[in-house]
């Protein structure tokens, strides 16, 4: 697999294999050939016959369909796009074969394929396109606090210090914590270390929670405290895990 990025955080949007085909010699009986993906370095014939294929691309293709168009191009579904991205990230690299099968067994049945064009363009040809950005989020916003002032709760807290951040998402739930930014009533999305919440009844016991997030965005694991008049209290996760599928497929940048 090339090399993508010297940063680690890339997204496949696209990637095929392009085969090319120059003879086909023997083949009596309808054979089709699949290309797919097998998590084994060991490249020798004995260790490729015994491995199993873990990723499929994009479909098969028959000797009848070969010797009508010799170039065939197999495609990445999100699944092998996914696992290729994973393999990119492990710095580890992405073995293709392609199989053939027959519903007879055929002697000497032989497929020649392309290795360079006559512009030297080496083949099999793997494409993929590609996009950086980022897939974790950022740090949570720290020391968050609240305060009266003037009759209304002031929340103010210390927003990470990372070029990629955007900015600070405040959501308020006045029956529990805010585990996403969509779990509550938006009070404030900007760059500052404050808010004001203009609109909640400080003498109702209710959660606030900050999250950071980036261009994508990718939205921080909140910081989030309890309000009354009488105490503020840090809530504390022990394990967190978004309970809301809209909020992780923004951190996945969906």
């Amino acid at each position: 697999m090339p090399k993508l990025s010297e940063r680690t955080d890339v997204v496949i949007t696209n990637a095929y294999l392009v085969l090319e085909s120059t003879a086909i010699n023997g083949v009596s009986q309808p054979m089709r050939f699949t290309v797919g993906m097998v998590d084994n370095d060991e490249l020798d014939y004995a260790s490729i016959k015994a491995s199993e294929l873990i990723e499929y691309l994009g479909y098969e293709v028959s000797s009848q369909e070969l010797a009508k168009t010799a170039r065939q191009t197999f495609t990445f579904d999100s699944s092998a796009r996914q696992h290729l991205e994973d393999l990119h990230d492990e710095g580890k690299s992405a073995n293709l074969i392609i199989r053939a099968t027959s519903a007879s067994r055929q002697q000497d049945a032989k497929v020649q394929w392309k290795t360079r064009d006559n512009d030297g363009i080496v083949y099999p040809q793997l494409v993929i396109e590609y996009i950086e950005r980022r897939k974790q989020p950022l740090a949570t916003p720290e020391n968050l606090q609240a305060t009266i002032e003037d009759n209304l709760v002031k929340l103010s807290w210390n927003n990470p210090d990372s070029q990629d951040w955007v900015g600070t998402y405040v959501v308020r739930n006045n029956f529990h914590p805010p585990r996403s930014p969509f779990d509550g009533v938006k009070l404030y999305a900007g760059k500052d270390g404050y808010t004001l919440d203009r609109f909640g009844n400080i003498n109702i016991p209710k959660y606030y929670s900050v999250f950071s997030f980036d261009n994508v965005p990718n939205y921080s694991i909140p910081a989030t405290l309890r309000f009354c008049t009488d105490s503020v209290t840090p809530v504390i996760y022990d394990e967190f895990e978004s309970q809301d599928e809209e909020d992780q497929r923004h951190r996945e940048g969906d």
